[in-house]
């Protein structure tokens, strides 16, 4: 099955156009952590605050994954 990972940064989506075919659900999830992980590697984390993968196939969309990253000192 063909599967759209389209990529947030809080502002913007940017749709997958292309798809990646797996076998399924499961797979897809896993690359989706996967995109997230290399994502986060490329990216300098006080420069965003969210990114998120919206996941979809021919029928719609799926699931979504999240990370939001708050940069300084917490509070209790």
């Amino acid at each position: 099955m063909l599967y759209y990972f389209d990529i947030g940064d809080g502002l913007d989506l940017y749709p997958d156009e292309d798809g990646v075919e797996l076998p399924n659900q499961r797979e897809a999830e896993l690359e989706a952590v996967r995109a997230l992980e290399s994502m986060l590697n490329d990216l300098a984390l006080e420069d965003r605050e969210d990114i998120v993968i919206e996941v979809r196939n021919a029928d719609g969309p799926l699931f979504q994954i999240a990370l939001t990253v708050k940069v300084g000192q917490l509070k209790n």
